[in-house]
């Protein structure tokens, strides 16, 4: 039997507890084996230590698939230099995912990859794997990048958008047993369509081909998923769509089935703000929700200003994420909202309007939740990223390139270092302090002891934790209003010891 192994590389900084269900591998995977080839799963979000298992995996292996975002870029070639350099140097290595799909031929151009997948990876990897085996040509796998003999980069035709209907169920015992024991207390991943329909500017979907039309399981196959899972002993599930509610007749048929099949389970869903309307997602329609175990909505906001909403083409108002607030403190549903910061265009006014949104939603929500705003990291290919070209930003060249950046973006989150910032030293200050800004000292000590339960932190850690946490309250609120960003001491210590913090 043909053999795959597929890894899914850590993140540069890893938070709580080890819990992870990276959708895309173990849609390959599920894919694989259901064509009779063996898939091998290594996460390193999971895995402390997988050398051992590597070594013995890739003896009768035909190839190594790696999956990776560009944030996973370091892990990435550590893994490629191991095999390559410790074990052995003529397994070959399949580089997909978002990162390969946007700069593919850069990806192929480093010496410890072979080949690059471009866009959905379920038929190419497949096809791949029977071309290195001697079952089909190079020349008929589509979204295929690679050297040829003579080492110069071929290019495939980009794959056709992948039939998301044909998914077998998908099988979540590849992950690994530690994950699998702890399905019964997280919320557990599944992916019930893809692509998005909306036409954000700072958004992977209008980058990537595929991703731009919205392509889904029927309701039928939905809840066939759904009841997979739950059989495993979940009972928490999170929707990882893009945008769950695209459909309103699809959501009222999956809510039918879980109310005529009498299902009980939590779950998490993306919803746009613009869907809270009397015509959509109105005070009945929510009770259903919630009435079906709807127990959190994910909101992409990402500003309190009209102006840079639409400058992002969210095609959404201010009103209309006060009004999915309001929508939501009366239905019980918490909702999460993520916010950016230091964009390219913003002002400063800008800015201090999402800091003030922030404040009017915990007002109007009780329960909510914000992420962010985080500072403004721009997709390569983005209609924003272009702009952070224009304005002075330099793409790096090659793997390492990238690789460096991003532990440097990633440890220092530097407006300092963002060309398209004009006013750096307030965003710096308005994106640290920006939940200090904008709720009350008791709030946020709420949710800072409501932290350290979900992650199990010490008590010691907790202690002072809510001693740092009061602190930074008075300093943040003193820092904006006098608008005195320099000698930021706390924020460099933040970031200087931000994955310490974390652990």
């Amino acid at each position: 039997m043909s053999k795959v192994i597929l890894i899914y590389p850590k993140f540069p900084i890893q938070e709580g507890p080890k819990f992870n269900v990276p959708m895309g591998p173990l849609h390959l995977g599920t894919y694989l084996e259901d064509k009779g080839i063996r898939s091998v799963f290594i996460d390193g979000n999971i895995e402390d230590s997988y050398e051992d298992l590597l070594r013995e995996e890739l003896l009768d292996c035909t190839c190594v698939g790696i999956s990776a975002m560009t944030s996973q870029l370091p892990d990435a070639l550590a893994v490629c230099a191991l095999i390559k350099k410790k074990f052995n140097s003529d397994i070959p290595i399949v580089f997909g995912g978002v990162h390969a799909t946007l700069f593919p031929v850069q990806t192929v151009n480093n010496y410890l990859i072979d080949y690059a997948v471009i866009g959905e990876g379920e038929d190419a990897l497949y096809n791949l794997i029977m071309a290195l085996e001697g079952k089909e040509d190079f020349e008929n796998v589509e979204g295929l990048v690679y050297r040829d003999s003579d080492n110069n980069t071929q290019v495939i035709r980009k794959s056709h958008n992948f039939d998301f209907s044909t998914m077998p169920v998908i099988n979540y015992r590849l992950l690994s047993k530690q994950v699998l024991e702890q399905f019964e207390e997280n919320f557990v991943g599944m992916i019930t369509s893809r692509g998005c329909p909306h036409r954000c500017t700072f958004c992977i979907n209008t980058v990537v081909k595929e991703n731009k039309k919205w392509r889904t399981w029927d309701t039928e196959k939905t809840m066939e998923e759904i009841e997979s899972l739950l059989s495993l002993g979940c009972n928490k599930i999170y929707f990882w769509d893009e945008n769950f509610f695209v459909n309103k007749k699809r959501v009222e048929e999956i809510l039918d089935n879980i109310e005529s099949k009498k299902l009980k389970f939590e779950w998490f869903a993306n919803v746009r703000a613009d869907y809270f309307k009397d015509s959509y997602l109105n005070s009945d329609a929510l009770k259903r929700l919630y009435n079906a175990g709807c127990r959190r909505f994910g909101i992409g906001a990402e500003s309190g200003s009209q102006r840079m909403l639409d400058y992002m083409c969210k095609d959404i108002t201010v009103e209309q994420i006060l009004n999915s607030a309001r929508q939501c403190e009366t239905s019980g549903i918490r909702p999460t909202y993520s916010f950016m910061i230091g964009l390219p265009g913003e002002k400063k006014e800008d800015a201090k309007l999402t800091i003030d949104i922030i404040g009017n939603i915990l007002k109007l929500c009780s329960n909510a939740r914000i992420l962010g705003p985080q500072l403004f990291r721009p997709y390569p290919g983005s209609d924003l990223y272009l702009e952070c070209l224009k304005s002075g930003l330099k793409e790096p060249v090659s793997l390492e390139d990238w690789s460096k950046a991003i532990m440097t973006d990633f440890m220092e989150s530097n407006p300092y270092q963002m060309p398209w910032i004009e006013d750096p030293e307030f965003v710096n200050i308005a994106w640290f302090y920006s939940l200090f800004l904008s709720a009350s000292a008791g709030r946020i000590c709420q949710l800072f002891i409501e932290y350290c339960r979900v992650y199990k932190k010490g008590l010691l850690f907790s202690i002072l934790g809510l001693l740092g946490v009061i602190i930074l309250i008075g300093a943040g609120r003193v820092r904006y209003k006098f608008g005195f960003g320099k000698f930021a001491v706390e924020i460099s210590l933040f970031k200087k010891y931000r994955s310490v913090i974390s652990c």
